[in-house]
């Protein structure tokens, strides 16, 4: 349970910027900021028997998890959404629920994907609380964590 909330506190750092300002006066420097581990991952390499297809969908699945990690970037810098940052985080799932038909891997992504969900949801309530984003916001987010439960659940009841 300990290390859940170290997990939320350091994706609420990081979703939402620092809590207090830099004595410095230095702007915060996305680099600086941890990933989470959804997003650390390396672009899928073409294998020799691969199809076409495989090619594709392996490519789609590296623009995916490219774009997702530069909106994540952004939105560490301020000049993204929540919104904008968790649809990529939608896209790269899907992206890679298509490189498998095997019930228990097609599971283990959505579940991945849900906790980022349910700590940007946390997050968002935080900012909202603290008076930084709108109820819309806050509503956006619980809309796109309530969206990742159902559709786990509907993988799990194809098992």
């Amino acid at each position: 349970m300990c290390a859940r909330w170290l997990g939320v506190l350091l994706l609420s750092s990081a979703l939402a910027g620092p809590a207090v300002a830099d004595p410095t006066g230095r702007e915060p420097d996305p680099a600086e900021e941890p990933t989470p581990a959804y997003l650390k991952r390396e672009p899928l390499k073409p294998a020799p028997g691969d199809t076409p297809l495989r090619k594709l969908e392996k490519e789609r699945f590296n623009a995916a998890l490219a774009a997702a990690q530069a909106r994540y970037l952004e939105y560490l810098s301020g000049r993204g959404t929540i919104e904008i940052t968790l649809d990529s985080v939608q896209r790269l799932a899907d992206a890679e629920l298509a490189l498998t038909d095997k019930p228990a891997e097609r599971v283990a992504i959505l579940e991945r994907g849900l906790g980022l969900y349910r700590d940007a949801e946390k997050v968002a309530e935080l900012r909202f609380e603290a008076g930084k984003i709108t109820l819309a916001d806050r509503e956006e987010a619980r809309y796109l964590r309530l969206n990742a439960e159902i559709r786990l659940l509907r993988e799990k009841e194809k098992k």
